[in-house]
């Protein structure tokens, strides 16, 4: 949730500073957006040092000005209550384990490739292409960094619907469906690339709710996984790592700048991550479910034994 929060913020800042600092102290007004964005991330990346509460087997003991002694009983309560294992240290055999596991290698694959939001990351030049009758640029560049806003802010309610539903029903594989479907959708319009200004501009802001696939493979992932605290965890730091890796160099081919607007490849090769992804999370939902049936006979037989 925070992803699309800090881009509002950020979009709203780098805005009002393009058009009030503009310069200011002999500085261009995006300078000044990288200073001061540079400054809040660094601030709350201490803060977080103090208000991040830890596990509840090892809380954090800077957070204790607000974090008691109930808090934590609570949530080992809560813990012990689903049946989820405490968290344990990192070692070896961890990464030996993770690796046997096909949870992780499926989610860690998954989650991203199914995050489709990349194509997004190039509306602002789109946008900025544009251009009025007479040749003058038809957004300014405040407007440039407010109109994805809208985006964004798409992206977190339909997050928090998603996931929200998502928890209260109990099921994941439909949302991940229905996610699925309006990821495919945005990009078939980015790759048709309509006539229509209004449709091709739905296509881009549809592309921003390509996210809610990874809110919802790791609680899917976590839930299958409780008894495998290292595994988790490993899981999680590798999504990250490959979502990165796939986000820091895949761009680089699909959305060359010297290609902008009009990229040949790169809505194309993100159709296709989507259509894998689709098929991935079916895969996985039919794995969760051998596993389930795998369990329920060996504690079968646990009982007649």
């Amino acid at each position: 949730m925070a992803q699309p929060v800090g881009a509002i913020i950020s979009g709203a800042m780098q805005g009002a500073l393009s058009t009030n600092l503009q310069g200011a102290l002999g500085r261009a007004g995006w300078r000044w957006a990288f200073l001061i964005n540079g400054v809040c991330t660094i601030f709350i990346a201490l803060i977080g040092f103090i208000l991040l509460p830890g596990y509840p087997e090892r809380p954090n003991p800077l957070a204790r000005f607000y974090l008691k002694d109930r808090h934590i009983d609570i949530a080992l309560a809560r813990a012990r209550r689903v049946g989820r294992k405490p968290q344990v240290g990192i070692t070896p055999k961890s990464f030996v384990r993770a690796a046997k596991s096909w949870v992780f290698w499926t989610v860690a694959i998954a989650w991203p490739i199914g995050t489709n939001t990349v194509p997004s990351n190039y509306f602002n030049l789109w946008l900025k292409s544009l251009k009025n009758p007479d040749g003058t640029a038809k957004y300014t560049v405040a407007l440039l960094n407010y109109l994805p806003i809208v985006g964004q802010a798409a992206q977190l309610v339909f997050q928090v619907l998603v996931c929200g539903f998502s928890d209260y029903l109990g099921v994941r594989l439909p949302f991940l469906m229905f996610h699925s479907a309006i990821s495919i959708t945005s990009l078939a319009i980015l790759i048709v690339r309509p006539s229509s200004q209004h449709t091709y501009m739905a296509g881009w802001y549809l592309n921003y709710l390509g996210a809610a696939s990874m809110l919802l493979l790791c609680s899917w992932a976590a839930t299958h996984l409780q008894d495998k605290p290292e595994v988790r965890t490993i899981l999680f730091a590798s999504g990250t790592l490959l979502a990165y890796l796939l986000s820091a160099f895949v761009p680089i081919a699909a959305y060359p700048a010297s290609e902008a607007p009009n990229w040949h490849i790169g809505a194309k090769v993100y159709l296709g991550f989507a259509v894998l992804s689709t098929f991935m999370f079916i895969g996985i939902s039919a794995g969760f479910r051998w596993q389930a049936k795998k369990n329920a006979k060996k504690t079968e037989g646990n009982t007649y034994e």
